[in-house]
């Protein structure tokens, strides 16, 4: 994305529309394990619909990467990538809604593409990692068909959309 100075730049848009989901997806999916429990475990929470969209998920898919939670330990470099998504991701991705949404739109600067492109780079890296792993995974839990899954319709996506 080169600096725009345009008000009417269609792909400042295109990164807002990204930028907004890639929010959304932190708030209210990938955080969720780090809320206080009282807040989505009981039915009835004011949050237990975003635990409810992950127990799916995770009865769906299988997915250890999304199952991993702060209890299981540190033995794993999903700690390290879930910190890096909530101290650098988030607040770049807000401060990227924030600075495309704004209502007198000033376009972008110079600063502003560094931010993005550091930012599309290290999702890019932690995703292909993400990648990495599920190659390695167990066939007898993860056969053929489901790694494909992951690769081609969940990870593999957002691999080359941060690309």
């Amino acid at each position: 994305m080169a600096s725009s100075k345009n008000k009417n730049n269609w792909k400042d848009y295109i990164w807002l529309a990204w930028f907004s989901l890639q929010v959304l997806v932190i708030i209210f999916v990938d955080a969720v394990p780090f809320y206080p429990k009282h807040l989505y475990e009981p039915p009835g929470s004011p949050l237990h619909l975003l635990q409810r969209i992950r127990t799916f998920y995770v009865a769906t898919y299988n997915d250890p990467i999304v199952q991993w939670t702060p209890a299981l330990g540190r033995d794993s470099w999903i700690p390290l990538f879930t910190r890096i998504e909530m101290l650098f991701q988030l607040p770049a991705a807000a401060y990227a809604v924030h600075r495309l949404g704004r209502r007198r739109r000033a376009g972008t600067t110079g600063a502003d593409e560094l931010l993005y492109l550091v930012y599309a780079l290290e999702t890019a890296l932690t995703t292909l990692v993400c990648l990495n792993d599920v190659l390695w995974w167990d066939d007898v839990v993860y056969p053929a068909g489901l790694k494909r899954v992951f690769i081609f319709q969940i990870y593999g996506p957002w691999f080359a959309i941060r690309k």
